[in-house]
């Protein structure tokens, strides 16, 4: 369980960075319209682009979780992202913390730990 448990973390990791990116990327870019010239552009710009690959990567390493260990067990620990991503965005790109987002962070996590706290069982192989 404790690979499987990796292969999770570093779907958690990549998604999470790739939202970061992303979000580099979009700052400062053109308004999105249906014009191709502004996707063109907005495809350019390098954040994109990592942003895109490091969500890939993370959809590729979630089929290898998937067929590891429950779902119903897996998928609770992608809540982390809505922990880290927002400390990232806060720590890298100056977005703002309020203090109610914390507290929600807080019982996010909480929420993990019980998770982890139950364990779960190899997915079934058919």
């Amino acid at each position: 369980m404790t690979r499987t448990l990796l292969l999770i973390a570093a779907c958690v990791a990549t998604n999470g960075a790739g939202q970061v990116f992303l979000r580099l990327g979009a700052m400062g870019a053109a308004p999105v319209t249906l014009d191709l010239a502004t996707w063109g552009e907005l495809f350019s710009r390098w954040p994109i682009v990592a942003g895109l690959f490091l969500w890939g990567a993370s959809m590729v390493a979630w089929i290898a979780v998937l067929g590891r260990a429950e779902l119903s067990y897996a998928y609770l620990f992608g809540s982390v992202n809505y922990v880290a991503v927002p400390l990232a965005a806060a720590m890298l790109l100056g977005e703002t913390m309020p203090r109610a987002r914390l507290l929600g962070m807080v019982f996010i996590l909480a929420g993990v730990v019980l998770v982890l706290q139950g364990g779960s069982r190899a997915a079934p192989v058919r």
